[in-house]
């Protein structure tokens, strides 16, 4: 398992899931946790070729908002990443 693939692992996923937020329960279907650990593995193919840690991870919100979009989804997107925005400092001021 590569760098950016362990960050997915279990321990991972119970330390920064919300009980409360529905987008997490699609965390215990396998093929949404399978999808996650590719993506995960690309990127990290991406850091470890030596591309700028800022920029890998503006593509991969670039990524997300097209995906979104594609699926005719982008009307949420700023909601969910208003709540991942308020989960991370909350995380980060526990600490």
């Amino acid at each position: 398992m590569d760098r950016a693939a362990r960050h997915l692992d279990d321990d991972f996923i119970d330390r920064h899931s919300d009980p409360g937020d529905p987008g997490d329960a699609l965390l215990d279907n396998p093929a949404v946790l399978d999808a996650s650990v590719r993506i995960a593995a690309i990127y990290g193919d991406l850091l470890g070729s030596g591309l700028d840690e800022a920029a890998v991870g503006q593509a991969m919100l670039g990524a997300t908002v097209m995906l979104y979009k594609s699926v005719g989804l982008g009307t949420m997107l700023p909601a969910i990443l208003r709540r991942v925005a308020d989960r991370l400092d909350r995380e980060r001021t526990a600490h």
